[in-house]
């Protein structure tokens, strides 16, 4: 999934007090500021965002577009930006499983084109390239779609291979990998395999860790305090374990989109707004919806806004993007995350 920066005399000073009373606002010095357009600023044309390239605290200004000709704003770096046309709104795409109009909505992995408003594939036995090719319900495998391995089943040499509520506990050999539920694996039972983020969708908390026989899955660890103001990745870590080799986790300090230059911590598992999306990825997963997608496609936006509820998706939606674009939402101004987070100022507004 991608992540998206005049000095008034009384502005400064308003900073420099909520600094002293409240440290979490001490501003990063390799962090810009930005915060909307002053009532006092006169913008030329159709500028959108104005940038002054200030030795202590550089700034962009922002007034979002509100003109239905030019009603776009694209952000650029160390410089001003102008108000353009939308975007063009990329033709649908659609892979096997997914709704469509007509056959010119099909991707060409649907071979078959539109059949009932559902691109169609290849289907069992039939010939494929890769797993995209495949309707849902099935893997490439050989050349040949073939009917995904259940849960319980051995086999598997990536998720895809397996049902779409289902990843593979990838082992020394296929023979010994088995499709497992996703998030079914308790605290501290063995999972084969773990991210170098310490992430697996096998276990209940979606968090792993290396111990002496090599993974298992572990408590979902919160942040120390929220929002966690830092200035390093060192300045982020989470509540004590003492399962963890150094009883943390550190996260990513990231510069925010606010006016206070300051940067914050990304979020651990056990934190609310990872917590809040996880309960709607799990309803997903274990829903009957999921298998109407292609495998490859289990988890994109297209695919579950396609046969998910709106409320739900929604929801979803903006919990994943909330809980991912944390650090850069935090103590933000509404006109900022408008032009700054427009995928998640959709989502907002959505639910």
């Amino acid at each position: 999934m991608d992540i998206w920066r005049f000095c008034l005399v009384s502005f400064s000073i308003s900073m420099i007090s909520a600094a002293e009373f409240f440290p979490e606002f001490l501003g990063n010095p390799n962090c810009p500021a930005y915060t909307c357009k002053t009532s006092s600023q006169q913008f030329l044309n159709t500028t959108c965002i104005f940038f002054t390239p200030t030795a202590s605290t550089p700034t962009y200004f922002v007034n979002p577009c509100t003109s239905l000709k030019l009603p776009y704003c694209q952000p650029s770096t160390e410089s001003n930006s102008t108000c353009g046309a939308a975007n063009p709104t990329p033709p649908v795409n659609a892979w096997p499983g997914e709704k469509c109009s007509t056959s010119a909505d099909c991707s060409s992995y649907a071979n078959q084109g539109c059949v009932k408003n559902v691109c169609m594939g290849a289907s069992q036995g039939d010939e494929c390239k890769v797993n995209d090719d495949c309707n849902p319900g099935y893997r490439c495998l050989g050349g040949i779609c073939q009917i995904q391995i259940p849960v319980g089943g051995t086999g598997c040499t990536n998720d895809y291979d397996c049902v779409n509520g289902a990843g593979c506990n990838i082992a020394k050999t296929s023979s010994e990998s088995i499709c497992y539920p996703y998030y079914s694996i308790a605290q501290h039972l063995p999972v084969n395999s773990c991210s170098s983020s310490n992430q697996s969708m096998l276990c209940n908390s979606g968090l792993c860790m290396a111990n002496n026989e090599g993974f298992e899955c572990m408590a979902p660890v919160q942040s120390s305090k929220l929002p966690a103001a830092c200035q390093l990745d060192s300045d982020c870590q989470s509540t004590r374990d003492d399962y963890f080799p150094n009883g943390y986790l550190t996260g990513t300090c990231y510069c925010g989109y606010n006016p206070n230059s300051a940067s914050y911590c990304s979020l651990f598992a056990g934190d609310k707004p990872m917590l809040q999306m996880m309960s709607y990825l799990k309803s997903w997963v274990q829903s009957k919806f999921i298998l109407k997608c292609n495998t490859m496609r289990r988890f994109t936006p297209a695919c579950i806004s396609n046969w998910w509820n709106t409320k739900d998706y929604n929801y979803y939606m903006y919990y994943y993007l909330s809980a991912y674009y944390y650090p850069l939402i935090t103590n933000g101004e509404s006109c900022v995350q408008q032009v700054y987070l427009p995928q998640w100022w959709a989502a907002k507004n959505a639910i």
